[in-house]
């Protein structure tokens, strides 16, 4: 059974397969995910912002689901996601949307997860973080500590928006 929510992205990935001499459509939601892996330099060291969901141990960057109802693509979402989750918004940070890390991954559920993260660098390094209702704590922290931290299905893509950002810093 497909599961159907307002608030997510829903498309269906159609599998046919033959039982016992019957085709048989199954079909798996998917999710597009858009956000950015949000960091700073902070006393000459990168740190990530990970966020800690309410009813989770599930820390990741602000990200969330597409809204189709607002015609957005996925960096609109990661736009709409950090401003609800974080209360930042554009000209605190800047994005580097040149770049992108893209993963997929399949929940307990059998959902399929698309997700789609950009490096921004924080730059407003004086605005406080301002959680949302779903959120429950935050922390910055440098890649050895974040790649602990991060909910297991992020781990690859950290790993590989760390070697962007640390491209990017390195960058003259």
């Amino acid at each position: 059974m497909v599961k159907i929510s307002i608030l997510s992205v829903l498309a269906l990935a159609f599998a046919v397969s033959s039982i016992e001499g019957r085709s048989v459509i199954a079909a798996q939601e998917i999710d597009r995910i858009g956000g950015f892996l949000l960091y700073r330099v902070y006393e000459g060291r990168i740190q990530y912002l990970l966020l800690k969901k309410v009813d989770e141990n599930d820390w990741s960057p602000p990200k969330g689901n597409l809204d189709e109802a607002l015609n957005e693509s996925e960096i609109d979402t990661a736009v709409r996601e950090t401003r609800e989750e974080t209360g930042l918004v554009i000209g605190d940070y800047g994005a580097y949307v040149q770049y992108k890390v893209y993963f997929e991954y399949e929940t307990n559920d059998d959902e399929l997860k698309k997700v789609n993260l950009w490096p921004a660098e924080l730059h407003n390094l004086e605005k406080p973080i301002q959680l949302s209702p779903e959120n429950g704590d935050y922390k910055w922290l440098e890649f050895d500590t974040a790649i602990t931290t991060i909910k297991r299905q992020y781990a690859d893509g950290l790993r590989q928006g760390d070697a962007l950002v640390r491209a990017i810093e390195t960058t003259p």
